[in-house]
């Protein structure tokens, strides 16, 4: 009989790295997750601990350093292979330049021209190394959904309950006191097991008109407890996470749940590394970092603009078994091609997708938003609590159809640290690396800065503007009011609205721009003014849209009422 220890492969879902401690312990650490299956058919799930990797750079050799910029790649034989701990790589690199005193971060020292290969994450390389040595070793990932509800009432937005469910479980934590006064008012028993009680008997009532949909879960699967502070509410559901184990605990717009969550701890004096960090990991090794996703961009010519929550990406930095994750984030990013949807609530992303939304209660009707919430706890507090045990249940629902967490964001994602995901250039870049080690080359690297003084005199990326030219824009609409019959509107056919957003890198792929393929750059055209060059510079990558403006404006030709004029005196 085969034992056990026989492993068949190792399965790497993501990889925390949790560097060095400040005290004790000096040695990098990186913890992988890791789903291990052996010969006997079997398989766990573990958080495993890798000690003082190393990772590779390469710095110019001393005969190769006569050149000031840098460089997209460089042949292998020029360069100086060394390793490093993910820690050490700043002083490392240093060393490595003869730099010894440097005194920055990696995106600094990054600007020397003789340095490559450091851009890619530690995190990436080991799960490349894990998916190269076990190919086409992939299992369905385990998921898990959180929500909380918040005190609408008394205006302190306080933690009042929250459940975590997943396939075979569910679990809500409820912060009793906000059943005390309801159950007096309407004369319920206060007694914990008669709150359950009453809870699940609901819960049979509201989860028949879903069992179509293969809840797979009865409401002795429910598991319910009674707490005496929002603490306890905020801390538990963590728990039961931990003890669970799945490889992601999702939720529906994080930024709402996670920076309440963590108010609450520090409000209590909890540091929250000791509630998001895996309670094996050593507490030297504890740590938590919450990074909110931008919410607003700059575009190139220097525009500010919003960005949609759908469209942000928070990151939560910890030492977990679990990876926390937002799943309407994950929705907009896989269809990020398609336009983007009018809502991306729950309600309206699950009727859609699933042909149904959140729980109703008709005697709801009419009220929205806080409204709802505050009229809920107020007269319907019971089925209140099967609406944020069901959303987890949509949730899982939602995802079983799309598979955006079950698996494409994992095939999307590669081995590119979940961080990168929202940003294609540096996936691409992770990619790259790789691509250039096969064909005898390093990439380079990236930094803060990197304008050169021929940058300083080409053309502003300030003030590109794409519109339809003049000449094919009318300038009223249809005629198309009946009472009004010579009023114009702004109502047209025929015509196309294109706008390209997020088109780096896939514009430069397409058109093979790149340092090593680039020959000259114009920075100017005598004689041709500088609007007609941006234009054109659009044209002639894009598909010129007008070869006669084109001539007449680029290369002098004549414009076409001169050419007629002309052909008219010569041959009539």
């Amino acid at each position: 009989m085969p034992e056990k220890n026989n492993i068949v492969s190792r399965e790497c879902k993501f990889v925390i790295h949790c560097g060095k401690p400040k005290y004790g312990n000096n040695k990098d650490l990186h913890l992988v997750k890791e789903i291990i299956k052996y010969e006997d058919g079997t398989s766990e799930r573990k958080l495993t601990p890798i000690y003082d990797f190393k990772r590779s750079y390469w710095i110019t050799k001393k005969g190769f350093r006569n050149h000031e910029e840098k460089k997209e790649s460089e042949k292998i034989d020029r360069l100086q292979k060394y390793k490093s701990t993910q820690s050490d790589l700043v002083n490392n690199i240093a060393n490595s330049l003869g730099e010894p005193w440097f005194n920055g971060n990696l995106r600094k020292i990054s600007a020397s021209p003789y340095l490559y290969g450091s851009d890619i994450k530690s995190e990436a390389i080991i799960k490349k190394i894990y998916m190269d040595k076990y190919k086409d070793v992939v299992t369905k990932n385990t998921l898990a959904v959180f929500d909380i509800e918040t005190n609408m009432l008394d205006g302190s937005n306080d933690i009042i309950m929250a459940s975590i469910t997943e396939e075979n479980n569910s679990y809500t934590v409820i912060d009793k006191k906000i059943f005390t006064e309801f159950n007096k008012r309407n004369n319920l028993s206060n007694k914990p097991e008669d709150i359950i009680k009453k809870l699940k008997c609901l819960y049979v009532k509201y989860m028949e008109i879903y069992e179509k949909e293969k809840t797979k879960q009865n409401a002795k699967e429910w598991e319910i407890e009674l707490v005496d502070t929002e603490l306890g509410v905020a801390i538990n559901c963590f728990k039961k996470a931990h003890k669970w184990q799945p490889d992601f605990v999702s939720i529906w717009n994080m930024d709402f749940d996670i920076p309440k969550v963590v108010s609450v701890l520090e409000k209590n004096k909890i540091d929250p590394k000791l509630v998001f960090s895996d309670p094996s990991v050593s507490k030297e090794y504890q740590f938590f970092k919450y990074v909110q996703g931008k919410q607003q961009k700059v575009s190139s010519s220097g525009v500010t603009g919003g960005i949609s929550p759908a469209n942000q990406w928070h990151t939560i930095y910890c030492p977990s078994s679990f990876y926390v994750i937002d799943s309407m984030c994950v929705y907009r990013r896989l269809r990020k091609q398609k336009a983007e949807e009018q809502s991306y609530s729950l309600d309206s992303i699950a009727d859609k997708e699933l042909g149904f939304g959140k729980l109703d209660f008709p005697e709801a009707d009419g009220y929205e938003k806080g409204a709802w919430h505050m009229f809920m706890q107020e007269n319907y507090l019971y089925e209140y609590t099967l609406y944020n045990l069901f959303d987890c249940k949509l949730i899982l629902m939602l995802d079983s159809k799309t598979k955006d967490i079950e698996n494409n964001f994992m095939i999307a994602a590669g081995y590119s640290h979940f961080s990168d995901f929202p940003s294609n250039p540096k996936i691409v870049v992770d990619v790259y690396h790789y691509y250039c080690l096969e064909h005898g080359e390093v990439i380079g690297t990236t930094s803060s800065d990197l304008k050169t003084e021929i940058d300083n005199k080409t053309l502003s990326p300030k003030g590109w503007i794409t519109m339809l030219p003049a000449c094919i824009y009318t300038e009223d609409g249809y005629k198309i009011i009946q009472d009004k019959e010579t009023l114009t509107t702004n109502i047209y056919t025929d015509v196309a609205d294109l706008d390209v957003s997020a088109a780096y890198p896939h514009g430069g792929i397409a058109c093979n721009v790149s340092k090593r393929t680039t020959v000259k750059t114009i920075i100017e055209i005598e004689g041709v003014e500088e609007e007609y060059v941006r234009l054109q510079s659009i044209n002639l990558s894009g598909g010129s849209t007008n070869a006669v403006e084109f001539c007449t404006n680029l290369l002098g030709a004549p414009e076409l009422h001169n050419t007629l004029l002309k052909f008219k005196e010569l041959h009539c």
